[in-house]
């Protein structure tokens, strides 16, 4: 009887101890920063649509002359998203620009309090597929009918 005891003890005291870690490791991160992201309107400058977000001048202007460096912004148009990433205290550590799908240009800041940039390429692969079948009444229809998505 001690035994089944100090084995019912022992299993107990194992589920309590991995209970307590799953629910350590499920308590979410916070992060500090805020994030600030948007694209730009017809005759708005990637400045002023930092500045229209509430972004001081002087540190706008500090990180968008260096993202100038590694992308002529004067080709910016309509539609182009930004990501700014900024702490409490208004400090820019992350400027992220696509003008396209495939480019991302981004400033970042280091812990030294130094800007470097990034140009990241995305990549796509075109997938061809086949899809047979007979049409009845619609080709969207029968393409629905072989198991395909609209």
């Amino acid at each position: 009887m001690k035994h089944y005891i100090i084995i019912f003890l022992s299993v107990i005291l194992i589920l309590n101890i991995s209970c307590r870690k799953q629910t350590e490791k499920s308590i979410p991160e916070i992060d500090p920063f805020i994030y600030k992201s948007g694209s730009l309107q017809k005759g708005e400058t990637l400045a002023n649509a930092l500045i229209d977000r509430d972004i001081e001048n002087g540190k706008v202007y500090q990180a968008v002359n260096i993202l100038d460096k590694i992308y002529n912004l004067r080709r910016s148009h309509p539609g182009d998203s930004f990501t700014v990433k900024i702490d409490t205290l208004g400090i820019i550590h992350e400027l992220i620009y696509k003008p396209d799908q495939q480019h991302i240009y981004s400033v970042i800041r280091d812990t030294l309090d130094q800007f470097y940039t990034k140009i990241d390429t995305v990549s796509f692969k075109k997938i061809i597929q086949i899809c047979e079948g007979e049409i009845e009444s619609s080709l969207y229809q029968a393409i629905i009918d072989q198991g395909e998505g609209s």
